[in-house]
């Protein structure tokens, strides 16, 4: 008769440490991105993004902003309504994936902003670069 189980000393045995030799990649790398007055953030995204041949998620951002002007979801391409005054952020967030080609992108943009009388504003952006963009006003 043959005894059960695995042979005396078979468990248990000391293995070699694993060393890595080298750094994996960061997955995701931080930056501050200031943008100037004047500008279209959602188009300041998308130039930064295609100049770092990168994807981007803004994941806070925050200040003060002044004259606001926020495209319209209509018919009629190019149709905006502005809001003059200062406003603090609440909300911004965005989201941009360059396709493999780099030729379209991908993205989504909120922001929420709070009026100097407490009136809250805010628009939905989701489409693609260079196409028709949907968008919603709050």
């Amino acid at each position: 008769m043959r005894p059960r189980g695995c042979p005396p000393g078979s468990k248990n045995k000391p293995k070699l440490p694993l060393v890595i030799t080298r750094e994996p990649e960061l997955a995701m790398t931080p930056f501050i991105l200031e943008i100037s007055g004047g500008s279209d953030v959602v188009e300041a995204l998308a130039r930064f993004s295609h100049r770092k041949n990168m994807g981007l998620c803004v994941l806070s951002s925050s200040g003060t902003i002044a004259n606001v002007t926020l495209r319209q979801p209509s018919v009629t391409p190019g149709a905006t309504v502005t809001f003059h005054g200062r406003f603090d952020v609440l909300s911004l967030s965005a989201t941009l994936l360059l396709h493999a080609s780099l030729a379209i992108a991908l993205y989504a943009f909120d922001v929420l902003l709070a009026g100097p009388q407490g009136q809250i504003i805010g628009e939905k952006e989701l489409g693609r670069e260079g196409r028709n963009r949907k968008r919603e006003r709050c």
